[in-house]
C-alpha cells in the first residue's frame, strides 16, 4: 500500500490515479461483508456482486444481485416527481420488468431507434407510437381486445400452414367454431360448420361444400 503526497491511496499499485486506487490482477479486489453474510464485492475483470461473494454470468461480466426474496435493480430519474423502473426476480411472480412511475410507456430500442413500446393502457405497439388503426404498424390493442396490422402499400399480414390441408384461420364465438379459412388440395376455401357444413372453394372452378362434399 502507498499513500502519496496528495493523500491518494494505492493498493496493489505503485501510484494512485484517484483517492483510492486498487489494482487486483485476479480474484476479488473489494469485499464488504456484514455479520449476517451479506456481501458487496468487486472482482478483477469488473464483475460486481451484491448479496454474493462470487458473481457469475452465462455471458460476459456485470452486476449480480442475490437475496432470499425478490432481488431488485432499481433505476430512477428523480426529476418530475421521480420515475422509478425496477427489474427483479421473484419466485412468486417470475422475471419482472416494472415501470412504477405513472404516465410512462415502456420503450424498446434497437440501434437507438424505437422498435416497440407498451403504453400506459397496456397496448403493445410495434413500428409505431400510435394506437390508431389508420396508421402504419402492428398494434395489440388491450382496450379493444383486438390486433391491427397496417402496412403502407404492401401486404399487412401472412398466415400459413405447412405440410397438410386444413384450416389456416379459425373463427369462434365464445369457444365454438363458427367458420374457417383454409386450404384443400392446394386451393383456398371458406367454410362454416353450421347445418350442412357449407362453404366455398376457389380452384380452377368454384366449388360449394354440402354435407362435407365439394361439388361444382
Amino acid at each position: 500500500m502507498r499513500i502519496d503526497s496528495s493523500g491518494n491511496v494505492a493498493i496493489g499499485n505503485t501510484s494512485a490515479g484517484a483517492k483510492l486506487d486498487i489494482r487486483q490482477d485476479s480474484g476479488t479486489a473489494i469485499r464488504c461483508e456484514d455479520g449476517s453474510g451479506g456481501y458487496f464485492v468487486v472482482q478483477h475483470g469488473g464483475s460486481v456482486g451484491i448479496g454474493t461473494s462470487s458473481p457469475t454470468f452465462t455471458t460476459g461480466s456485470g452486476l449480480e444481485i442475490q437475496r432470499d426474496g425478490p432481488a431488485t435493480l432499481r433505476i430512477e430519474d428523480t426529476g418530475s416527481s421521480g420515475k422509478p423502473f425496477e427489474i427483479y426476480s421473484d419466485d412468486a411472480e417470475g422475471y419482472v420488468l416494472s415501470g412504477i412511475g405513472s404516465g410512462m410507456p415502456m420503450i424498446f430500442k434497437t440501434i437507438s431507434t424505437e422498435a416497440m413500446r407498451i403504453d400506459t393502457s397496456q397496448n403493445v405497439l410495434v413500428g409505431t407510437t400510435s394506437t390508431s388503426t389508420a396508421t402504419q404498424g402492428i398494434k395489440l390493442r388491450s382496450d379493444l381486445d383486438a390486433i391491427a396490422a397496417v402496412a403502407d402499400g404492401q401486404v399487412s399480414g401472412y398466415f400459413g400452414r405447412l405440410n397438410s390441408d386444413g384450416d389456416i384461420l379459425n373463427f369462434r364465438k365464445d369457444s365454438t367454431t363458427v367458420g374457417s379459412i383454409g386450404t384443400n388440395g392446394g386451393a383456398f376455401y371458406i367454410s362454416s360448420p353450421y347445418g350442412t357444413d357449407s362453404g366455398l372453394k376457389f380452384a380452377s372452378s368454384i366449388y360449394c361444400a354440402i354435407n362435407n362434399y365439394w361439388s361444382k
